[in-house]
């Protein structure tokens, strides 16, 4: 008896190993498509560097990411998937200097990039089913 209890415990290891490998093997059934999009962020002709940019599709989930340090950004789905939906897109791009006090504290300060850029963004792009470049070039 102890013998058949060890196969079926074996066995039912044998299973949830590989349910969890064919699981993780694949992208879920709600994963739409996505493209790559990368580019750079200039602001008054200097690279905007620490910005965040989101691409909000006009359904589901955004894509973001923060710029670098020449401006450059590429936009991540979710924490493991780079890109963003294909599709048409609002765009808002976001940097305040918020600096530390001397116990390391943060101080929000106020946005540095015009609202036309992000609360009320008027930029729009569309994601194509290939690599994306998308550059911008704000001015104040």
């Amino acid at each position: 008896m102890k013998t058949m209890t060890q196969l079926l415990g074996r066995f039912a290891i044998v299973v949830c190993v590989f349910g969890l490998a064919a699981g993780c093997s694949s992208a879920p059934d709600d994963m739409p498509d996505v493209a790559e999009v990368t580019g750079t962020v200039t602001f008054n002709g200097e690279p905007l560097t620490d910005a965040r940019i989101t691409f909000q599709p006009e359904s589901g989930r955004p894509s973001s990411a923060t710029t670098g340090s020449n401006g450059e950004y590429t936009l991540m789905y979710n924490e493991n998937t780079p890109g963003a939906k294909i599709g048409k897109h609002k765009v808002s791009i976001s940097k305040a200097n918020d600096t530390k006090d001397a116990a390391g504290e943060i101080i929000k300060s106020e946005e540095i990039v015009p609202a036309k850029y992000n609360l009320e963004t008027t930029l729009e792009e569309t994601v194509e089913d290939q690599a994306n470049e998308i550059n911008f070039q704000l001015e104040s």
